[in-house]
Formats: C-alpha cells, structure tokens, sequence
C-alpha cells in the first residue's frame, strides 16, 4: 500500500511479506552438535551430511549452501518518506525524511521450525544482522547561489542482544555536516569542492557480549569517529 501526498512530497508504505530463504551452512554445523537434534552425536545425521571434516586436523571444510528455499522469513512495517522544499530568503530550503518502522521480523531456519521473533534485537547467528524498531534519516540542506549547505541526522532505536537477552543497546544518534560549492563560471568553471564531517560528536560504536566482529555491528554503527573529508569533483 502506498499513499502519495504530493503537497508535502510524503511517501507511506506498509510492507508485509513472506520470503523464503536458503537453509545455511553455519545451522547444519550447529545442529550436527546439538544434542536436541542429534542426541547420540552420530555422524551419518542429517545435518551431519552437510559438510566434511579434514582427517589431518579435524577441521570443517566443504561446508554446503543447500541451493533450495527451506528457510522463511516473515516481515511487515511501514516506511514513511517526506519531501518538502521551499524558497527562504535568498536561497532555498529542503528536507527529506526516510523512516523505517519494523513491526515484525521472523525467521526459520529449516521447514517445520518455529518462527524466531527478531524485531527489536542484534546478534542472532543465523540472520547476522541489526533489527531496530525504528531507523530514520533525515537530511537537511540549504542552497544560495553555488553554496550548499546540508546536515544529517541517522537515528538508529535502542535494541536487545538476543543472546544476552538483558543486555540493551542504548539508541545512537549520529550527525554530519558538508559544505559544498559549485563553480560555474572561470578556469574552474565546472568543478565542485566539499568538505565535511562525519559522526560531528565523535560517537563510539556500541557494544555488546555476542558479536564476533569486535563486540559490535560495523554494518549498523560507526566504527571510525569524527572524520573529515575533502572532495573535488571537475565536469568537463
């Protein structure tokens, strides 16, 4: 469903789907060891047909991706996006609003599981990735002439570890600013230059117990700080 409200450029999107999935590699391993699913450890299981193990150390290796949709995931939401722009004073002002807010993100892993609830936490091992309720970036800017002037805002809500289920990962804002200008006329005419800075309050990653990418989501959170950059671009 998607309503447009062309006044104020606003975009509205309820998202409900159900998509199937690969059966992954990493839930046979897990699975051929789990005594819940192999009580006797035997290595002709199932799940124990998914992959080999080195003679001369024992390690994993031919690991096999099934190539067949086995695995589900359930998802709804909305996502809003707003549009506006008008001239002040000399120049002129523009926004846009990009909000994502998730209801429900399940996932199951092998035909006959249980859907695993996931909205609302990070870590889960076979999904690998950071589920907030709400996720929003919204970009500010004014242009006078050649000058642009632009803020963002990136907004990511607080979630839980779903492996240390009483641990919450507190909210993260971060903010960054660019200056640009754009030549049109002369030797330079052409070339735009910008500067800025990201992550402005040099906001640390957050951390929690059960990420093996060192105690955080790199794909969610900055991990680099405050920085700046310097861009030169030339159009000819």
């Amino acid at each position: 469903m998607a309503v447009r409200v062309p006044a104020v450029g606003r975009l509205l999107q309820h998202r409900d789907r159900g998509l199937r999935d690969l059966g992954s590699g990493r839930t046979f391993i897990a699975r051929c060891y789990d005594p819940a699913y192999n009580p006797t450890f035997d290595i002709n299981n199932e799940f124990c047909s998914f992959f080999d193990r080195r003679a001369e150390d024992g390690n994993i290796v031919d690991a096999l991706e099934v190539n067949a949709n086995v695995g589900a995931i359930e998802t709804a939401g909305i996502d809003v996006q707003v549009d506006w722009a008008a001239d002040m004073g000399p120049g002129r002002f523009s926004v846009n609003w990009i909000m994502t807010f998730l209801d429900k993100w399940e996932i199951q892993e092998i035909p006959g599981d249980p859907f695993t609830p996931l909205e609302g936490t990070v870590g889960y091992f076979g999904a690998g990735d950071n589920f907030p309720d709400e996720k929003s970036t919204m970009n500010l800017a004014y242009r006078l002439g050649g000058w642009n002037f632009s803020g963002q805002w990136r907004y990511i809500s607080k979630v839980d570890d779903i492996g240390e289920p009483d641990f919450e990962l507190d909210s993260r804002n971060y903010f960054d600013l660019t200056t640009s200008y754009a030549f049109d006329e002369g030797v330079l005419e052409g070339a735009t230059i910008r500067v800025g800075v990201i992550n402005v309050a040099d906001e640390d990653p957050v951390l929690y117990p059960s990420s093996q990418q060192a105690n955080t989501d790199p794909t969610t959170y900055d991990v680099l700080g405050r920085r700046y950059f310097l861009n030169l671009n030339y159009k000819f």
